[in-house]
């Protein structure tokens, strides 16, 4: 998750300079700058979801290890 949310410092880093170097104006930057940061708070939240641990565990799967381990 950290990954994710440092990588997104660096894309929004990186577009600050490519925006300015082509010249690209107002309107345009900040639909730039916004799509960024939305799909970078997608991909953190999706990582925070992801590195959660599961809520469940299936019965059946609970079964084996408990075979297994004897």
């Amino acid at each position: 998750m950290l990954g994710t949310a440092v990588g997104g410092v660096i894309v929004l880093t990186n577009s600050q300079k490519l925006v300015k170097y082509f010249g690209v104006t107002s309107p345009w930057s900040t639909l730039i700058y916004a799509t960024i940061v939305v799909a970078w708070a997608s991909f953190v939240y999706l990582a925070w979801k992801l590195s959660k641990a599961p809520t469940f565990f299936p019965a059946a799967l609970e079964a084996e290890t408990v075979d297994d381990a004897r």
